[in-house]
């Protein structure tokens, strides 16, 4: 979403203190992920118990090859998010979430219960977003009032169970309620018969053969979790270490927990794997003075033929991490932030 797109600017606005975060930490999420969070150094290295995920997106096409899944309740309260991610999204959005809070009439991150968004990679009108926890009227209110704060209110139509927001200069755009409290949104829904496809498609991940094996191994309770299916040999390459899949999930509660599965072509192909990126984390060890010590907690191992990245942090850990994260803020927030 593009800040000249007015109408697509109010839909993030809406959405901001229930996705903004989501993004972040799924753009993070993208090359790490969780590990069920254990107390000490001992990783856990196998893989997540079977996820719910298959039955709740069903509007997800049968060709996607990644999906994100959010719950703000898991990191919410979360030191990460409270005294790092919170204010970096409030510096770069420019409203803050108190403010949020007051003009919507509630907490978007209390009653937002997840987030989930997939799509093809590289072809932004096939994501779609669903959000569960809120439903047309408290989202129109919101809307409503953050515009008037920003003194550019969108005209907001509603027919039945959809909604069509349109700016000053003729953007629309158009979502949709699946229940009452069951939202969804996409890119490519800028006409009414388009969201109507939408909210009457039923594929999903049952139907997705790619994302399904993957998804079912994820610990989708997670506050960030996710899945990746490379259906393209050139689509990693811009990145240090090449996989088939990816897929995985980050726990915020008590302290930090990351577990992160690559999938390679063979069994060798992972040791082979877990060898460089072993030797490339011992080289970053070396080159990152007091951030050293938290590399060191990554654990790599080859499990088949999937590399097997975990690490584990306390609280106590966490905070005193924190402070030195805050320093290439403005970097991670770019590069979050982006393609928005």
């Amino acid at each position: 979403m593009r800040k000249d797109n007015l109408a697509h600017r109010w839909v993030t606005h809406g959405l901001t203190a229930m996705t903004a975060a989501s993004m972040l930490l799924a753009t993070v999420a993208c090359s790490k992920d969780k590990a069920e969070v254990q107390k000490g150094d001992q990783a856990e290295t196998k893989a997540p118990a079977p996820s719910k995920s298959q039955a709740r997106f069903p509007f997800l096409t049968k060709d996607a090859d990644f999906v994100i899944g959010v719950n703000p309740g898991e990191f919410s309260s979360s030191a990460l998010f409270q005294e790092m991610l919170k204010p970096m999204i409030a510096d770069q959005s420019g409203t803050d979430y108190e403010q949020v809070k007051t003009l919507c009439g509630f907490d978007p991150l209390v009653q937002t219960k997840s987030v989930v968004f997939g799509g093809q990679s590289g072809k932004d009108d096939s994501i779609v977003v669903g959000v569960d926890g809120v439903n047309a009227d408290q989202f129109e209110k919101c809307l409503n009032a953050m515009g008037e704060a920003e003194e550019e209110s969108p005209e907001i139509a509603r027919e039945g169970n959809l909604m069509k927001l349109t700016s000053p200069q003729g953007d629309v755009t158009w979502m949709g309620w699946t229940s009452d409290m069951t939202m969804l949104a996409s890119p490519g829904a800028t006409d009414k018969a388009a969201i109507e496809a939408l909210l009457a498609r039923d594929e999903g991940l049952d139907s997705n053969e790619a994302l399904k094996p993957l998804v079912a191994k994820v610990d989708d309770e997670a506050g960030v979790w996710f899945a990746y299916k490379n259906t393209d040999t050139t689509a990693t390459s811009t990145v240090p270490v090449q996989a088939e899949a990816v897929y995985g999930s980050i726990r915020f509660s008590d302290g930090l927990g990351i577990n992160v599965r690559l999938g390679q072509a063979s069994a060798e192909d992972a040791k082979k794997t877990v060898a460089t990126m072993t030797e490339q984390v011992g080289q970053a060890k070396e080159q990152a003075g007091p951030l050293g010590k938290y590399l060191a907690k990554f654990e790599l191992k080859a499990d088949g033929s999937e590399v097997v990245i975990v690490m584990n942090m306390s609280n106590d850990e966490l905070k005193e991490l924190i402070p030195m994260l805050q320093q290439f803020a403005p970097m991670l927030m770019m590069g979050a932030m982006g393609g928005m």
